[in-house]
């Protein structure tokens, strides 16, 4: 649904839609907020809570502020992950980045080798498809007909290779 107003711009109408949210939108986004919350900020919140203390995950804990913090930022040993972990991160978005950003315009552009590119590009995604087909195919053949057999399950113990459909 939506309300269509009028407005006098510069001598001109122009006309400007608002859209309005359905109420039903709010009912589908409320299992997964339940959940977000759920999930992730409820423990969040712990932790942070739980990191101002001398916890240790079970029994008595008493407030200590930011002793935690303090002991955390003065150990050089801590500073240099933090560091290399910064560093790393830095490094790696860029060269993502670039690379994607550079088979982005392989894809697109007018060059020799795009046709060749875009196969080289898909062809991890086909592979992974026939190996999944490959393990399926195995457990079908032997593991479930071995299982039926154990188990006493004649329908199962007759293997992929009898089965017919009406």
């Amino acid at each position: 649904m939506s309300t269509t107003t009028t407005e006098v711009v510069g001598g001109q109408k122009v006309r400007r839609t608002k859209r309005r949210v359905e109420p039903i939108y709010y009912l589908f986004l409320l299992p997964s907020l339940i959940l977000f919350t759920l999930a992730i900020t409820i423990p969040g919140i712990i932790g942070i809570f739980f990191s101002f203390t001398d916890s240790i995950g079970i029994g008595d804990w008493s407030f200590i502020g930011l002793t935690n913090y303090v002991a955390a930022f003065s150990d050089p040993a801590i500073l240099q992950s933090y560091l290399f972990t910064f560093g790393f991160s830095i490094a790696t978005v860029l060269v993502v980045n670039a690379i994607a950003f550079m088979l982005a315009v392989g894809l697109v552009s007018r060059i020799r080798f795009k046709t060749g590119l875009r196969t080289i590009f898909v062809i991890p995604m086909v592979i992974s498809g026939i190996i999944i087909a490959y393990v399926f195919n195995f457990l079908f053949s032997n593991s479930l007909p071995a299982l039926g057999t154990a188990l006493g399950i004649e329908a199962l113990s007759r293997g992929a290779h009898h089965v017919t459909f009406v």
